[in-house]
């Protein structure tokens, strides 16, 4: 099924306990997910959403409130994470790196827009904005192998222009039966 989100606020899909981060955007979307009951979490609050097969569940965020509004007939128009269109924009963040934590034989694959771009097997704090594409969304994903254990992490921080300091964006730390995560980074590299 799909998921729809209108609006640009941060917004996060967990599983139904709410252990694991399954996707994150600050972007309407159209995105397929295996079906099931999720949350999604908007503006601070958390709403239960049931993916359906062949269904698109459209939600539309507006500033303080969420509302549910209908489910469709199939959608075959979605944007699958790891195929996204790159969507170009005006502002973004001026730079973005990676702080990743591994435990010994573990290893983390990163990729930008589907495309592998480091593998990690100790800690590493990597800047980012030779992979990115300037001016664009870009999709960052973590993967680690299947012996990670809930210790490692990896944070992405961002810094917009004018800002003295990172600020953390995304935090993903892979727990039992999930091991991947990915986020949507509006990046538009420092101005020359």
């Amino acid at each position: 099924g799909t998921l729809s989100i209108t609006g640009t606020s941060l917004w996060t899909l967990f599983d139904e306990n709410k252990l694991n981060t399954i996707y994150s955007s600050s972007l309407p979307k159209k995105v397929e997910f295996p079906i099931g009951i999720y949350q999604l979490q908007i503006n601070g609050s958390f709403h239960q959403v049931e993916i359906k097969d062949g269904e698109t569940l459209n939600y539309i965020d507006s500033s303080q409130t969420t509302q549910r509004l209908n489910t469709n007939a199939p959608d075959n128009k979605f944007i699958k994470p790891e195929l996204s269109n790159i969507i170009p924009i005006e502002n973004g963040y001026e730079s973005v790196q990676i702080f990743a934590r591994i435990n010994n034989d573990e290893e983390m694959e990163v990729r930008v827009n589907g495309r592998v771009v480091g593998k990690y097997s100790q800690t590493v704090r990597v800047n980012m904005e030779n992979f990115l594409k300037r001016n664009a969304i870009n999709v960052i994903s973590f993967k680690f192998n299947d012996e990670a254990k809930s210790s490692s992490y990896v944070e992405l921080s961002g810094k917009f222009p004018g800002d003295s300091d990172f600020t953390p964006i995304f935090n993903f730390n892979p727990k039992t039966g999930k091991t991947e995560g990915q986020f949507e980074v509006p990046f538009a590299g420092k101005k020359k």
